[in-house]
This record gives C-alpha cells, sequence and structure tokens, in this order.
C-alpha cells in the first residue's frame, strides 16, 4: 500500500495538470480515513512500549 501513496504523491507532484479531481477527491474519501485509522493504531502501540 505504501507504493500506492508514493505513486498517488509523484502524479499529483509531476503531473498535476492531467489530474481528474473527482477521482483525488474519491481517493481522499475512501483512503485518508483508513489511513488516519492505521496511523492512530501505530501511535497507540508505540505510546504502550513507553
Amino acid at each position: 500500500m505504501e507504493g500506492d501513496y508514493i505513486d498517488f504523491r509523484n502524479v499529483v507532484v509531476h503531473d498535476y495538470a492531467d489530474l481528474d479531481l473527482e477521482i483525488v477527491w474519491e481517493i481522499v474519501q475512501t483512503n485518508v480515513p483508513l489511513l488516519l485509522q492505521q496511523i492512530n493504531e501505530i501511535l497507540i502501540q508505540e505510546s504502550s512500549l513507553e
């Protein structure tokens, strides 16, 4: 999944003129909540190690 984020970043940075904003918005709505959940789980695990 990390590669997907990197690929998306590269398109946004280097090929932004051809972006379909509806697709970008769909990605934001579906993937960002999952990413935030994963980050939160990592933070919880890290804080329990201290």
